[in-house]
């Protein structure tokens, strides 16, 4: 099995679109990256038909939104360290 980063099912703002299901993102389609810009997707890094489940895990941040990636994804630390999800 290959590893997955974010479920289908985690929402994004598109910018023609409003809010959709990651699984309907196309490439090229301008999706919001933060700081009121958008910015079109470039790649999928594990999509395909032989990539169907993962561990994946919810988290929950300071702000109180949350979000679903699989254990594997990299994060971000308040350092600026990068480490798996798994180990937060």
């Amino acid at each position: 099995m290959q590893p997955l980063c974010l479920s289908g099912d985690t929402t994004v703002n598109s910018l023609h679109r409003g809010t959709i299901p990651l699984s309907t993102v196309q490439l090229g389609e301008p999706i919001f990256v933060g700081n009121g810009k958008y910015e079109p997707v470039y790649s999928f890094g594990h999509f395909g038909p032989d990539v169907r489940s993962a561990k994946m895990l919810k988290i929950l941040t300071n702000s109180g939104t949350t979000f679903t990636i699989s254990d594997n994804h990299l994060v971000f630390t308040e350092n600026n360290k990068a480490i798996p999800a798994a180990k937060l």
